[in-house]
């Protein structure tokens, strides 16, 4: 999760170990978990984000409830990266925020040797294609920073209508005018004219380019 946050942008996610609650109870496997976890952040053997927890949602999300409830910690009420204690409850708070909270949702399996998409059969095309955006980021992540050093603006949920997805936009200037930019999958530079008409080129985006 933390090496999908930076692939994304996020330089040093806040890491959230959920549970029911957020005091450790020996009877309470999750609780157990996430501290353990964050034992071993504090040991240096998870690097790259700020981990806290046990947390439940509600102070992992809410400053407001962080507060009244006495949590004081970097990660509390501003959590970039949800960790969930199991499957079930993962796939249910997914569904929760994308279909009760309006959130955009893309689906990819870390660990493997290489990144694996997994959607829903009543995903989006919109969930479909961001998903594969991003397995394209977490699979090529120097191509990915590079075109982000370059002054893009990633994001793997915007669309381009028929174009397809577009891994990233900004404003150049070709033969002394200003014209926008984009990037799409397939590496390709398209440059939209004044005149509406779309002008592709090849682009590539590795380190050096």
């Amino acid at each position: 999760a933390i090496e999908l946050a930076h692939v994304i942008g996020v330089a040093e996610p806040r890491v959230a170990i959920l549970a029911a609650v957020e005091t450790v109870n020996p009877h309470m496997p999750s609780t157990l978990d996430a501290a353990a976890l964050c034992k071993m952040a504090d040991r240096g053997q998870i690097t790259g984000g700020l981990l806290d927890g046990p947390l439940a949602f509600d102070n992992a999300v809410s400053p407001e409830a962080a507060r009244v409830k006495g949590i004081r910690s970097q990660v509390a009420g501003r959590a970039d990266v949800l960790v969930v204690p199991d499957l079930e409850s993962g796939n249910m708070l997914a569904k929760q925020l994308e279909y009760l909270g309006g959130a955009n949702s893309a689906g990819i399996v870390m660990g493997a040797r290489v990144p694996v998409v997994l959607t829903s059969r009543a995903d989006s095309r919109q969930t479909r294609l961001a998903s594969c955006a991003i397995a394209v980021m977490l699979a090529q992540p120097a191509r990915a920073w590079s075109c982000h050093g370059r002054g893009m603006n990633l994001n793997p949920f915007s669309l381009a209508g028929k174009k397809g997805l577009i891994l990233g936009d900004r404003r150049s200037v070709v033969k002394g005018k200003s014209v926008r930019e984009r990037v799409d999958l397939g590496g390709r530079r398209i440059i939209k004219k004044k005149n509406g008409r779309h002008v592709t080129h090849a682009f590539s985006l590795s380190h050096g380019s």
